[in-house]
């Protein structure tokens, strides 16, 4: 993985985390996670935490935008903000793994990719 923002365990760790228990700013959570976390997949919760935190290093905003980081939303880009060549890849990468419904996000392989396009130049 590239990134998992589960808690680390390991055997005979002793939890001081409550089951269910939620940590961190909630500006980072995936909705699915302040909704019903207990049920959620934790690859695709991380994907939408990922891309918030991305979004907010290469900002320079303290918090992300709240919701769905679309394309449509020019404060919602990178490249409102940020002039590196090829951001635009980085746009397409956050809108894609902001949805709402997380069997819509992509796999991180795929936010890889992106990545890459935006570094190689």
């Amino acid at each position: 993985h590239l990134c998992d923002f589960g808690i680390a365990t390991f055997p005979n760790k002793q939890r001081i985390t409550k089951e269910g228990e939620k940590l961190g700013s909630l500006h980072f959570h995936a909705p699915e996670m302040l909704m019903t976390s207990e049920q959620s997949s934790g690859e695709s919760a991380d994907i939408y935490s990922f891309a918030k935190t991305l979004w907010v290093l290469l900002s320079g905003h303290k918090y992300p935008i709240a919701g769905e980081l679309r394309m449509d939303r020019s404060e919602a880009l990178l490249s409102t903000y940020c002039q590196m060549k090829n951001i635009h890849y980085l746009d397409l990468a956050i809108s894609e793994c902001t949805r709402f419904n997380p069997s819509e996000r992509p796999k991180m392989k795929s936010v890889r990719h992106h990545i890459e396009k935006v570094l190689a130049e």
